[in-house]
């Protein structure tokens, strides 16, 4: 026997009225609609008869499901996991005091506009040695504070000057090598905002054949008077772009990078050494600039506090 077309059985036409009613039910009772449960709750609500339900005046109500039974917990437990404090980094006081067993001198460094790929340059350059940067209290525990705790003779002295973006140099060459090498090192790069303008630039009006005409609708929005001639970026009018002395902001920044003009010096300054054989500590420079020591002692103190 042939079914009319457009005619459905009567068990599904059943079964849609059925679930149509479970989730109205649902939004009259949780004030959720039942699509928004997983299917195989939706199914079981479904199938589940009509008037089963616990709740008084409603023909359904929410399902009951008994609680979960825990056992008790066992050496194999999962059991929740709590935050953990801060502590103190046990593998990096390892390998500073092995260091400090290894190397005879000891070197306090200091960088100035620090990049990462020029100091990786000078890891490279200094395989023979090892050196640490960043994380200035874990080192200051693994060396000591104070002569009470200190690792070895005058290691205190060190810690006391581990104050902003300095670093440590552990070597067996001598102080006359390290002092030289250092003193030559530099590399130019970029100035990031911030900064301060080491010269003044001006740009003359004129065709800017370096970038492409895509490029014309970024300049102009970093400043720039610029605009298409016959598809060429052309510069309207003088424009400049800082003075000598000047805070760079981050689109004087850009517009330096974009053109070319590197502010930046990396430098490297050694400031002072540990003597691991007499335990004698001195200083080899001048101290580092007060804004940047005050301000990173400043820090290191709320820190503390």
């Amino acid at each position: 026997m042939h079914r009319a077309a457009g005619s459905a059985p009567a068990d599904h036409r059943v079964g849609a009225a059925r679930e149509a009613l479970v989730c109205a039910w649902d939004l009259e009772a949780t004030g959720t609609s039942g699509k928004s449960l997983c299917p195989r709750e939706r199914k079981r609500r479904v199938a589940e008869p009509i008037g089963s339900g616990t709740r008084e005046g409603s023909p359904r109500g929410p399902s009951q499901r008994p609680p979960r039974r825990r056992g008790p917990i066992g050496p194999h437990s999962r059991l929740p996991h709590v935050a953990s404090a801060r502590c103190r980094n046990p593998s990096a006081t390892r390998k500073l005091r092995k260091c400090v067993d290894t190397y005879k001198y000891l070197f306090i460094f200091s960088v100035a506009n620090m990049r990462n790929s020029k100091l990786k340059d000078i890891r490279n350059a200094w395989k023979h040695s090892r050196m640490f940067f960043g994380k200035n209290k874990v080192m200051m525990v693994a060396l000591g504070r104070s002569p009470s705790d200190e690792y070895k003779d005058n290691l205190h002295q060190v810690s006391k000057k581990l104050r902003g973006e300095v670093g440590l140099l552990f070597t067996n060459r001598t102080k006359e090598e390290v002092n030289e090498w250092f003193t030559k090192y530099t590399e130019m790069d970029f100035a990031r905002a911030g900064n301060k303008a080491a010269f003044t630039v001006n740009l003359d009006p004129g065709p800017l054949e370096q970038f492409p005409h895509s490029m014309e609708p970024q300049l102009r929005q970093l400043g720039l008077p610029t605009a298409l001639r016959r598809g060429v970026v052309t510069l309207l009018s003088d424009y400049e772009v800082c003075k000598e002395g000047d805070v760079l902001t981050p689109e004087q920044a850009r517009v330096l990078k974009l053109f070319g003009y590197e502010m930046a010096e990396f430098k490297v300054t050694i400031k002072y050494m540990w003597d691991a054989q007499s335990g004698r500590f001195q200083q080899m420079g001048d101290d580092l600039p007060e804004s940047a020591s005050e301000s990173s002692e400043e820090s290191e103190d709320s820190e503390d506090d």
